[in-house]
C-alpha cells in the first residue's frame, strides 16, 4: 500500500475556516478546521491509501451537508429536490444519499411536512384545482400517499369549489364589457380548466351563471375591485 505525505496546508482565501491540503506536493482536497483536528492532519503527516480515501470522503460529506444547509436556508425542499440539486452541484450518488439521510434524521427534510406547507402556500398565493395541485406536488418528487394527504389537508382549509367560484367571479369582471355571454362562459371555463379544476365543478359554476353575474354586480355596487 502506498504511503503519502502531507506537504503543505494553507488556509483558503475565500473561506478562512477551510484549508487546502497538498499531498505529495499536489493539491488533494479542502477540509474544515474540525477535520484537521479529528484526523490529525498536519504538514509532514503520512497517510496510506485507505486513510487518504477516508479523509477525502469525510471532507466531501461535510461539504455536501454545508451546501445542503445553505440550500435549505433559502427555502424548504423535498428530498427529491435536494437530491437533484446536490447532483447538479457535482456530488456523487453515495454522498448525496448520505446527506439526504442525515438531513432527514435531523428533521431538516420531511416530505410530509413539506407537502402540506407547499399545498397550503399554493392555494393561498395561486389558487388551483385538485388536479393541478396534485401535479405540482408530484413534480416535487413526492410519493402518491404523501400527495393525497397534503391535498386533503389543503382543501379541508380552503374549499375547492369556493376557490373556483372566486376565480370565476374575478374572470367575469374582467370580461364585463364583452356582450357575447357564450364567449365569456367559454373563456371562464377554459381558464378554470387550465387551473386544474374538474369539469364537475366547472359545470356547476356555469349552471349558476346568473347567480355568478349577480355576485359580480353586487361586488361592483359595494365598491369592490
Amino acid at each position: 500500500m502506498t504511503t503519502h505525505r502531507i506537504t503543505r496546508i494553507e488556509p483558503q482565501k475565500r473561506r478562512k475556516n477551510r484549508f487546502s491540503i497538498f499531498v505529495d506536493d499536489e493539491f488533494a482536497f479542502g477540509v474544515d478546521a474540525d477535520l484537521l483536528v479529528e484526523f490529525q492532519l498536519y504538514e509532514g503527516a503520512e497517510l496510506d491509501d485507505a486513510r487518504l480515501a477516508q479523509v477525502r470522503e469525510e471532507s466531501e460529506r461535510r461539504k455536501a451537508r454545508e451546501r445542503a444547509y445553505r440550500l435549505l436556508a433559502s427555502r424548504d425542499r423535498s428530498e427529491h429536490e435536494m437530491r437533484s440539486r446536490l447532483k447538479e452541484i457535482g456530488f456523487g450518488p453515495d454522498v448525496v444519499e448520505q446527506t439526504v439521510a442525515k438531513l432527514r434524521e435531523q428533521g431538516y427534510l420531511n416530505d410530509a411536512r413539506f407537502a402540506v406547507d407547499f399545498a397550503r402556500s399554493q392555494l393561498a398565493t395561486h389558487p388551483v384545482g385538485r388536479r393541478e395541485l396534485e401535479w405540482r406536488l408530484r413534480n416535487k418528487g413526492l410519493a402518491d400517499a404523501i400527495v393525497a394527504e397534503a391535498v386533503e389537508a389543503a382543501y379541508a382549509e380552503r374549499d375547492e369549489r369556493t376557490l373556483a367560484l372566486e376565480l370565476a367571479r374575478a374572470r367575469v369582471r374582467r370580461y364585463r364589457n364583452e356582450p357575447d355571454e357564450r364567449k365569456v362562459k367559454k373563456r371562464v371555463a377554459d381558464f378554470l380548466a387550465r387551473r386544474g379544476f374538474s369539469w364537475e365543478i366547472i359545470s356547476d359554476i356555469l349552471e349558476q351563471w346568473q347567480n355568478l353575474q349577480s355576485l359580480d354586480t353586487q361586488a361592483s355596487d359595494d365598491g369592490q375591485p
